[in-house]
């Protein structure tokens, strides 16, 4: 590893998350897009601040990520129904498979859904009505 390498991992170090100070950065940039020439000082600590502002992007969206998997996490566990629920729905409706949505429940209830829409939760599996069913099928 080079001095130059050192001396600008150094800075980045002492950057830490992001540029800490912003008007020596847009001054940088600045000289840099005018074309002015910058020294080698200069032209390092541009660098580490570019280098720190990544770091800082992408260690927010990582937290951002992260504080997205844990909240959808905690989202509703929605569950399959069982060959005695799927029955019971069959009795009054027939198969499930001549609808073209899909069959959940929840701790609410039963429900159909598509990606684009739900009926409401109902206490049984055969509490959803041909309506909902062909007003939800009509959604996905």
């Amino acid at each position: 590893m080079g001095m130059r390498t050192l001396r600008i991992a150094g800075m980045v170090a002492l950057h830490g998350k992001g540029v800490t100070d912003p008007k020596r950065y847009t001054s940088l940039l600045k000289r840099n897009w005018r074309g002015k020439q910058l020294t080698d000082q200069e032209q390092d600590e541009l660098q580490a601040m570019e280098i720190s502002n990544s770091l800082a992007r992408m260690q927010s969206k990582q937290a951002f990520l992260a504080g997205y998997m844990d909240k959808s996490a905690k989202t509703k566990k929605l569950e399959e129904w069982d060959s005695a629920e799927a029955a019971q729905f069959e009795k009054k409706h027939g198969g499930r498979s001549q609808y073209g949505v899909s069959f959940k429940k929840d701790k609410q209830g039963y429900f159909c859904h598509t990606h684009r829409g739900r009926s409401k939760s109902k206490p049984t599996p055969d509490g959803i009505t041909k309506t909902e069913l062909k007003f939800i099928e009509s959604t996905g």
